[in-house]
């Protein structure tokens, strides 16, 4: 789990710095760093989803209880997969920035 965390914090300070350094990487809304950004936030997304999963199973029928918090934290970290048009959405904009391909 903590191999987990560590590999979504890295990759969430990558992104910032990337878009901290315009001079170096392309800007915020060129669509190489929206997909980047959707990519982190996907991804960020789904192992909150999981790690707060793997800790109430962890915990049994504590995990569910409120005294503990688990559940709350559960319920946010599927609530950050849902903001911004879902991941379906987030999805589609990673996969267009790699494939110029539009529908018309």
């Amino acid at each position: 789990m903590a191999i987990q965390v560590e590999m979504t914090r890295g990759a969430t300070y990558n992104l910032a710095w990337m878009l901290d350094h315009p001079d170096v990487y392309p800007p915020a809304y060129s669509a190489s760093m929206v997909s980047k950004g959707n990519v982190v936030r996907v991804f960020a997304a789904d192992k909150a989803v999981y790690l707060t999963n793997k800790a109430i199973e962890l915990m049994g029928s504590n995990g569910l209880s409120p005294e503990y918090h688990l559940e709350k934290y559960f319920r946010d970290s599927k609530i950050t997969q849902t903001i911004l048009a879902g991941q379906q959405v987030s999805l589609y904009r990673v996969i267009h920035s790699y494939y110029d391909y539009m529908v018309q």
